[in-house]
């Protein structure tokens, strides 16, 4: 049996159009995108509108599909937010090549374009929910293996975020083959994909801050509700369809690696995915710069790296004294379109010291005045020509530990203990370069 997750072999099956006429299709997984390709007759009323494909070369796309396209083979699929990305004629055949941002399983609808229900599995969630996987006992030539459900459990947000784990045992001739699910539930009915994927996009972010990795989608499934049939939170599991995806990449060969968290989920107060939240709004241009920087760190240059992350300390800073309405510090700009004047960030030092005292007692470092210089240099000499240069390692250092204070204020804001996470830090993917510098 034909695995429906597979499509790189291509499908050959047919779409049906607005007005109902059947078209003959290919569906396939080129390793980068899915692609549809449909095949008409052109009687010279098919090419109606004109796009630009990857070759700067101009072509005109079919409109008559809407925005959710039914593609049926040997297995059903719906193609959501798709893309024309280029129509081709000769001999009298056309060729239209769409590209959907994602693909359905086991459903042709036209209604898929909002969703009720939304379920991602990631790497590392398991771990940063401090979740069991299983329990394993031996007493002389009998073994106990012991699992367990975690029934759904909300998050604490207004999103309708909760998660889970379920266990699936699969029992052979003279084996059994174990597996279990971790989730993240959102059920927000008759909501975009976005919307959906914004909720679960802010967890899978959060644990990047926790642990300075990225966190790759294994799984995704997507659950809307019949015409007509009554909304429950308690959404049977076949009633759930699997989704392919390239935005965001899920990749379901994905494995879970072990790493270091500075703070769990567990460590969050009860309100600290809303503050996450909260944080990603008002501090925006900081978190953003901070996800950048985790997502490409193996990629940036240490020079680079000073620069984003000095940004980030500015915006760190003025965040916390827009937030604590500091005034005192705050200094005035005049606005180059009303000339009026306004409320201005203080020079770069002023904002670091926000930043370490936002911290009390608890600064991870030995010598914060001397990480102070240096990252100031660092940044500095980085960003201007003319300033006095660092030297690599010093450079190397300050920057980690920039990197790591602003991770520790992150968890600090959504609850965690600054304690717990200065004694996480040796074992930090950043931490334990730094261990002769921890305090």
């Amino acid at each position: 049996m034909k695995n429906a997750l597979d499509l790189e072999k291509p499908q050959v099956g047919f779409v049906i159009d607005d007005g109902g006429d059947e078209r003959p299709a290919v569906l396939r997984d080129t390793g980068n995108r899915i692609e549809l390709s449909i095949v008409k007759h052109d009687e010279g009323q098919t090419l109606l509108q004109i796009v630009d494909d990857d070759n700067g070369e101009n072509f005109e796309k079919d409109p008559q599909y809407g925005a959710c396209i039914g593609f049926n083979a040997d297995y059903a699929y719906t193609l959501i937010n798709c893309e024309y990305s280029s129509s081709r004629a000769s001999s009298g055949v056309g060729i239209t090549t769409i590209i959907p941002e994602k693909v359905v399983t086991g459903v042709a609808r036209k209604d898929l374009d909002t969703i009720d229900g939304m379920l991602t599995s990631m790497d590392g969630l398991s771990q940063w929910l401090g979740l069991s996987r299983f329990q394993w006992e031996q007493e002389d030539l009998k073994q106990t293996l012991t699992v367990e459900d975690t029934p759904e459990k909300e998050m604490g947000w207004s999103d309708g975020l909760s998660y889970g784990q379920k266990w699936f045992i699969q029992l052979r001739h003279d084996s059994a083959v174990v597996s279990n699910q971790v989730y993240l539930k959102t059920f927000l009915p008759d909501k975009s994909w976005s919307e959906h994927l914004r909720v679960h996009r802010l967890i899978s972010e959060l644990m990047s801050v926790a642990d300075c990795r990225t966190h790759t989608y294994k799984d995704m499934k997507a659950y809307k509700a019949r015409p007509g049939a009554a909304l429950s939170r308690k959404i049977e599991r076949d009633d759930w369809r699997d989704v392919l995806s390239y935005t965001p990449v899920v990749d379901r060969s994905a494995v879970d690696h072990e790493t270091t968290f500075l703070f769990t989920y567990k460590d969050l107060s009860d309100g600290g995915v809303e503050r996450w939240n909260e944080l990603c709004s008002g501090c925006a241009q900081g978190m953003t710069i901070l996800l950048y920087l985790i997502r490409e760190f193996d990629n940036l240059a240490i020079e680079t790296k000073a620069v984003l992350v000095g940004a980030i300390l500015e915006c760190v800073g003025w965040y916390s004294i827009v937030s604590n309405n500091d005034t005192k510090r705050m200094g005035t700009r005049k606005d180059r379109v009303t000339g009026e004047k306004r409320p201005a960030p203080p020079k770069f030092e002023t904002l670091l010291e926000v930043l370490i005292e936002s911290f009390e007692d608890d600064l991870p470092f030995k010598d914060i005045n001397l990480w102070k210089d240096c990252i100031y240099d660092s940044y500095m000499g980085s960003k201007h020509p003319d300033a006095r240069k660092m030297e690599l390692d010093e450079m190397y250092y300050a920057v980690m530990e920039a990197i790591v204070l602003v991770r520790m204020w992150v968890g600090g804001q959504v609850g965690a203990d600054l304690k717990t996470m200065k004694d996480r830090l040796s074992n930090d993917r950043i931490g334990g370069s730094l261990r002769p510098h921890i305090a």
